[in-house]
């Protein structure tokens, strides 16, 4: 591909912080004994429920909300991401 040419694909310290950090967590999760594969946080079943609609709508609604605050404030939906807003 033209672009792998001209850029060639390299692991530099960003991807290497990516895999750190998930490493980290789960080496941590691990030890601790709290390691668990959850497709559903525990907090949202517990008060919610399992239902996967609800999941959906409540994940559409929030994603609403964030763009409408997001334009609202003048700001952008990934810089909300990256300050933890989210």
């Amino acid at each position: 591909m033209p672009y792998y040419r001209k850029i060639s694909p390299t692991i530099d310290w960003q991807s290497m912080l990516i895999i750190g950090t998930m490493m980290g967590a789960a080496l941590s999760a691990y030890l601790s004994g709290g390691f668990r594969v959850s497709l559903i946080p525990l907090l949202f079943e517990k008060f919610l429920g399992a239902d996967a609609m609800l999941r959906l709508t409540v994940a559409l609604l929030g994603g609403i909300l964030m763009g409408l605050g997001a334009r609202w404030a003048g700001g952008c939906t990934s810089g909300h991401g990256i300050s933890g807003t989210l």
